[in-house]
Formats: structure tokens, C-alpha cells, sequence
């Protein structure tokens, strides 16, 4: 939304947009919401919190821009906070998931080796 609000859109019509790269039914009709309120008049702000699409201090900080009309910086630093927030989440998640992943494709090896040493001593006592 920083970039759209930055390149002249008005606030309903970055919201609409914004909207389309929301992942979830539930964030998407949230933000639908919002962009109803803010066409109604009221502050942006107060319609993220209405939505209960922001948290705390989100909702501070896009009030702080909207009085010092810096709301495009400000939204670009909200979203550069939330991008290092994600970012850390996937790292642990990744973190979490290595040892798994190598564990399973090591037992899955060990069977496959093990299933192959099976096969071969029944055959050489076949042989005898």
C-alpha cells in the first residue's frame, strides 16, 4: 500500500488493490471491510482497528502518519518490520525442519540398505 499511497492513489482504491495479495478469505473480507469504513470517512487508522486487521502499535504508527501526512514512509516501514518478522519465523521453521527431513531420509536409506542385506543373505542361504 506505501507504494500505491506514494504514487498518488487514494487510500479506498490502494486498499482494493492491496487486497489482491491477501492470502486468507478471512484478511481479504477484513480488509474489504476497512476499505468500506475509510469510504464512509473514517480515518484509516480507525478502520484497520475496526477490522481488527492491525495491531497496537501498527494502528500508533499509522495514526502518527496520518497527522504528519507520512503515511507512504510509514507504511513502507511497517511493512519492512513485518517482512523481518516473517523472515525470521520461516528461518526457525526451516531450522525446525532440517534435522526432521534428514532424519526421515536417513531411515528411509537405512531401510533400503537394510531391505537389500535381507534380500542378499536370503538368497545365500538358498544357495547352501
Amino acid at each position: 500500500m506505501s507504494l500505491l499511497l506514494g504514487g498518488g492513489y487514494a487510500v479506498p482504491r490502494a486498499m482494493a488493490v492491496a487486497e489482491g495479495g491477501l492470502l486468507t478469505h478471512e484478511l481479504k473480507a477484513s480488509m474489504r471491510q476497512a476499505a468500506q469504513l475509510v469510504t464512509q470517512g473514517a480515518p484509516l487508522s480507525t478502520a484497520l482497528a475496526d477490522a481488527g486487521i492491525a495491531n497496537a502499535v501498527d494502528l500508533r504508527l499509522v495514526r502518527a502518519g496520518e497527522r504528519s501526512a507520512t503515511l507512504p514512509k510509514i507504511l513502507d516501514t511497517l511493512g519492512d518490520v513485518h517482512h523481518a518478522a516473517f523472515s525470521v519465523r520461516v528461518e526457525r521453521a526451516a531450522r525446525l525442519a532440517e534435522p526432521l527431513l534428514l532424519m526421515l531420509v536417513g531411515g528411509a536409506i537405512g531401510g533400503i540398505v537394510l531391505l537389500m542385506y535381507l534380500t542378499i543373505f536370503d538368497l545365500t542361504g538358498a544357495v547352501r
